[in-house]
């Protein structure tokens, strides 16, 4: 069990590394875009064909309310604790810059931010479905501590 945990923060930690060196590299290039697609998937863990589905309307402060499509009408996306997934202060600005812009928040398809962010992928394996994994992940574990502090 101690091995498999150690595995998975190293796992953890070197997503994490790459995450941070591939938005240095989009902000350089100011690709607003493909930014806000890695942030949005990173901080959330929402699908990447429902991140494109995202509008204002979604976001009510920093919380994001969105439709699950792969599993119905009837599913939002919602945290472990039953919360809906939130987005940083940052990724918040990007979206209100991007509205402004260009009046929604992404253009191309869900392939092309992939491929995009695969070309600067430092890592010799990318695979997007790590970064919903990865929160999934955090949210076990915040959720865990949680119930430790209030068993004490």
């Amino acid at each position: 069990m101690y091995a498999t945990r150690t595995k998975d923060t190293e796992q953890s930690a070197r997503l994490r590394e790459n995450y941070k060196i591939v938005l240095r590299k989009l902000w350089k290039k100011r690709d607003l875009e493909t930014l806000l697609f890695l942030r949005v998937a990173y901080e959330t863990g929402i699908r990447g064909n429902d991140i494109l589905k995202m509008d204002m309307s979604c976001i009510k402060r920093r919380q994001v309310i969105l439709v699950e499509s792969k599993r119905g009408s009837a599913y939002l996306y919602h945290q472990i604790n039953g919360n809906y997934p939130q987005v940083s202060r940052k990724t918040l600005r990007i979206m209100k810059a991007l509205h402004k812009k260009q009046g929604n928040f992404f253009c191309d398809s869900r392939e092309h931010y992939i491929w995009k962010i695969k070309n600067l992928w430092e890592q010799p394996k990318f695979s997007f479905y790590d970064f919903r994994r990865n929160r999934r992940e955090f949210e076990l574990l915040t959720l865990k501590e949680q119930l430790h502090k209030c068993k004490k």
